[in-house]
């Protein structure tokens, strides 16, 4: 389990570092684009960034870890 553990926290790390590119790369451009108010646009990249994507690396983890952990109990309970 301990192992287990340390694989998907360091995913989790993996993933809000791709976010973070993702996010500086496509998103933050195209919403400097089409957000004429510097504030406006300042406020959603920090919301975008700050909550939203972490959120979602949370929620893909977790569905990953609750899908192997059905493999796991499922394979048990065949035997």
């Amino acid at each position: 389990m301990k192992n287990t553990a340390l694989k998907y926290t360091m995913l989790l790390i993996e993933f809000f570092i791709l976010s973070v590119f993702i996010h500086f790369i496509t998103i933050a451009p195209l919403i400097d684009i089409y957000c004429i108010d510097y504030i406006c646009s300042n406020l959603m990249n920090t919301f975008l960034l700050m909550i939203v994507e972490p959120v979602l690396c949370i929620l893909i983890v977790v569905w990953l870890l609750n899908k192997k952990e059905k493999q796991y109990y499922d394979t048990i309970s065949n035997n």
